[in-house]
């Protein structure tokens, strides 16, 4: 999105807090090597948001770092991805999430499934960017190969991803499928008490490759779509995803599986699709299904919304 908006033009900084302080150089390097075409420039935060037209807030911490920080005459939009008072249990956290989605900011919202959730929270008007896929690196291997097991993509530590869901589901799956081996990648699955392979973490290319050589994959997530589903269904893998209300707005795709949010509901999605009658030309399919797609549309959206509330229509 930063560099959409460079290369329309705009002078960007990237504004970060840290409580022990922020090494603006360190971070300038890390940002020159890991994303090369982005030119934005470092801040601390704590020194105060001055000499910017527009500030956008990337997430809950960061909108009240806004607040605090941003006191000199400028814009104000809010780029919300998740539903993020759902990231904690109902308390402090939840609440200082939730009350920045009323905070007097421009907001922007990715996915018409987190347009509805923010509209049922608190009915403000927000603008909707569409949710993305990266086709140009995820995509199926050429050729026909078989395909066999699953894959799953561990986050313990983030309760949105339903680890503990997860394993259950897994756990009926082998029982079921012992001919299937589980691919797991990500943080390490402590408490996973059957057969994997763990992957750790990958790069995309390798990612790809894992997906393209799996039938189906374990995609959860409790407070917007995954990004995992899409790019599952972009290798030729079929996405096992818990349904929420709202959720099909974003992933309308016939060759999803959509499971109940319950151990057994899940594992029999994952089995039907690993014992498909022509798991190859399923594969084809799903991938052909995303052929094309980007995040080229997310951007322009955004840098069009952004130069709106600075520039007027």
């Amino acid at each position: 999105m930063i560099a959409a908006l460079e290369a329309a033009g705009t002078d960007c900084v990237v504004f970060v807090y840290d409580r022990h302080g922020v090494d603006c150089a360190w971070l300038t390097a890390v940002i020159r090597r890991t994303w090369p075409h982005v030119r934005a420039s470092v801040r601390d935060v704590r020194a105060g948001i001055r000499g910017v037209d527009a500030i956008v807030a990337t997430g809950w911490e960061t909108a009240h770092a806004v607040v605090r920080y941003g006191h000199a005459p400028m814009r104000r939009l809010y780029f919300i991805q998740d539903y993020e008072p759902y990231f904690y249990g109902h308390g402090a956290e939840y609440e200082l999430a939730k009350m920045t989605y009323s905070f007097p900011f421009r907001r922007i919202v990715l996915g018409e499934m987190l347009a509805g959730m923010l509209a049922e929270a608190n009915g403000l008007p927000c603008d909707t960017v569409p949710f993305g896929c990266d086709s140009s690196t995820y995509a199926a291997p050429r050729g026909v190969r078989e395909r066999r097991g699953i894959v799953f993509y561990s986050r313990p530590e983030v309760a949105r991803r339903g680890f503990l869901l997860a394993c259950r589901t897994l756990q009926l799956f082998v029982q079921e499928n012992p001919d299937h081996p589980v691919h797991v990648y990500g943080a390490s699955p402590v408490g996973l008490d059957i057969p994997f392979i763990m992957h750790g973490r990958i790069s995309t290319a390798e990612l790809n490759e894992l997906y393209g050589s799996t039938v189906a994959g374990l995609a959860l997530s409790f407070t917007n779509i995954t990004l995992v589903a899409e790019e599952m269904l972009a290798a030729g893998n079929i996405p096992v995803v818990n349904d929420m209300a709202l959720a099909r707005r974003v992933l309308a795709n016939s060759h999803v599986r959509w499971a109940e949010p319950t151990a057994r509901a899940l594992a029999d999605e994952l089995s039907a699709a690993v014992n498909a009658p022509d798991v190859p030309a399923v594969a084809c399919a799903a991938a052909a299904s995303v052929v094309g797609r980007s995040w080229q549309p997310t951007a322009d959206a955004l840098v069009r919304i952004i130069n709106n509330e600075v520039y007027g229509s």
